[in-house]
């Protein structure tokens, strides 16, 4: 069957200007590979390369703990999911998709909307004081993600859920670098 859809595929991938994709079992390894090839383009300058890898690393981050979606190998259970970087004319975006609790999904859909509202004095006052708190219990990570990525995006956040009917929510976040400094 892939034979026959494969190229459908290829096709889709160059019309949608697509420069690296990745679906499946997220690693360590993986991450670290694909950021590699991503922070090789030598199109880019170094500022926005360093800014296209962090916000690449901290997506791919998000799928390795909190995908719901999850493969369990011997020593630990890795998330699973989808991260897309693709090109316009004018920008970079990177789109990573997973399933996550609907509930969850609701909630940082919501958070992103008030995220996208901060300027940027506001949103780095906001990343210098969850800095500073203690984590949460059972929390995987400090919640600064979000906020650095939003920080770091010439554009708002994309976030979205699409409900599922068995399986909670697909979540995916899309964030936007401008390829030339914006005047």
């Amino acid at each position: 069957m892939i034979h026959s859809t494969l190229h459908k595929i290829y096709s889709t991938l160059k019309d949608q200007r697509i420069l690296l994709s990745f679906h499946g079992l997220f690693s360590q390894q993986i991450m670290v590979e694909y950021g590699r090839i991503l922070k090789e383009r030598n199109e880019l300058d170094e500022n926005k390369r360093t800014i296209l890898f962090s916000i690449f690393v901290e997506l791919t981050e998000n799928i390795l703990r909190y995908s719901t979606e999850r493969v369990a190998s011997q020593s630990d259970s890795r998330g699973v999911g989808i991260i897309v970087v693709s090109e316009t004319d004018e920008t970079y975006a990177i789109s990573s998709g997973n399933l996550v609790e609907t509930d969850q999904a609701r909630k940082l859909v919501s958070y992103c909307e008030s995220l996208n509202k901060l300027d940027r004095d506001a949103l780095k006052s906001l990343y210098k004081e969850k800095r500073r708190e203690a984590r949460k219990e059972g929390a995987k990570g400090a919640g600064l993600g979000l906020i650095e990525m939003t920080r770091r995006s010439d554009r708002p956040i994309i976030c979205s859920q699409k409900p599922l009917e068995d399986s909670g929510s697909f979540l995916s976040i899309s964030i936007e670098i401008e390829k030339s400094e914006v005047s």
